[in-house]
């Protein structure tokens, strides 16, 4: 971040090109192919106040996933690990005593 701030107008290049790349991926489908591949529980946290990623794309996503846990938390930023780490320390532990178990499909049939 300190790095980033000695370049006038970093920042919001920075978004602007994360915003664009992210755009072309929901475009092409590989998105949402990628989202509905996924078949283990999922606990999705998203900040009201994330500037690189619209609240509102993650609110589209957990509707589609209504099996997934979503989160959002209010005046939280797009890194809830840096800015309320124990606010979602309580969200995981909790989305973890609750969550079913994960298909195995991961191991080897000798494991």
């Amino acid at each position: 971040m300190e790095d980033r701030d000695d370049v006038a107008g970093m920042e919001r290049a920075f978004l602007s090109a994360t915003r664009s790349l992210l755009w072309a991926l929901l475009r092409s489908g590989v998105y949402h192919a990628a989202m509905s591949s996924i078949a283990v529980p999922v606990l999705l946290v998203h900040g009201d106040r994330d500037r690189l990623v619209p609240v509102a794309a993650a609110r589209a996503v957990a509707r589609r996933h209504p099996a997934w846990r979503y989160v959002e938390l209010r005046g939280v930023g797009h890194v809830p690990q840096l800015q309320v780490p124990d606010l979602l320390a309580e969200h995981l532990l909790e989305w973890l005593a609750d969550a079913p178990e994960a298909p195995d499909s991961h191991r080897s049939a000798g494991a």
